[in-house]
């Protein structure tokens, strides 16, 4: 500098030489990826990426490898996501099951029933892809947590509904939200089991289509003799709900 001292950015020592000195500083964010934290987001995106980064190190996701998880942990997840995807079926496939009761309660004729009970699959087949790459970020658990609550908020939604409109809306959104379940039981299968046991496993896990099915053929019918369709729509609400929260806790 022209007065010849130090300038405030450098320090003099008693070598003559100048040394800048170092802000120290921590982060709340523990062992991001450098990728995340090396510059600010230019796009969705990285944003999406810082989001899912977060969400990983809060549950912990990649932590264990799969060698080191004991066989009672492989196959009490496996029962759990079982159950889960068992619940999103019941929503899904049950309301085929109300085809009679929306023909005689809400005057549908059975083409427009038909496409009624056909809108939580099209939302499922939507969201397959996207639940698949939340997923690989953020791990099975959060996402059978996540897409187990949407369901059932869902479900309450589109029972409580005044009109069909918004009732198919809300049921387009829940087979949205129930997709969660079949990616997060399928990279279960490939993620936390040997090779030599996976066909077995893929085995089980596929049995949740058909208990879903069969589960809701059994209540949904018997329910809406009584509630009509407000009614039976409770019932997948209720089962979802309670699959959120096992996944949740256990």
């Amino acid at each position: 500098p022209a007065g010849g001292g130090p300038s405030m950015a450098t320090k003099a020592t008693p070598s003559g030489l100048a040394i800048r000195p170092r802000r120290m500083g921590f982060s709340l964010v523990p062992a991001l990826p450098a990728a995340v934290t090396a510059a600010a987001p230019a796009s969705m995106s990285q944003y999406l990426g810082i989001v899912f980064g977060i969400l990983g190190q809060l549950w912990k996701h990649g932590g264990v490898a799969a060698t080191q998880i004991s066989p009672l942990r492989r196959w009490s997840m496996l029962a759990i996501a079982l159950a889960a995807t068992t619940c999103a079926n019941v929503f899904i496939n049950g309301v085929a099951f109300l085809i009679p009761t929306l023909h005689a309660e809400r005057d549908l004729d059975l083409a427009a029933s038909a496409l009624m009970s056909s809108l939580p699959s099209l939302g499922m087949v939507v969201t397959l892809i996207a639940w698949g790459y939340v997923v690989d970020r953020v791990g099975e658990r959060l996402v059978l947590v996540l897409g187990s609550a949407l369901t059932a908020a869902a479900a309450f939604a589109a029972a409580a509904a005044d009109s069909l409109i918004l009732t198919g809306v809300f049921l387009f959104v829940g087979g949205m939200a129930a997709a969660s379940s079949n990616t997060a039981s399928g990279r279960l299968v490939v993620g936390w089991f040997d090779a030599e046991r996976r066909g077995l496993v893929m085995g089980i896990r596929q049995t949740a289509q058909p208990l879903g099915v069969g589960v809701g053929a059994l209540v949904i019918p018997r329910i809406a003799e009584f509630g009509g369709v407000t009614g039976a729509l409770l019932f997948p609400a209720a089962v979802c709900a309670a699959s959120a929260l096992l996944c949740a806790v256990a």
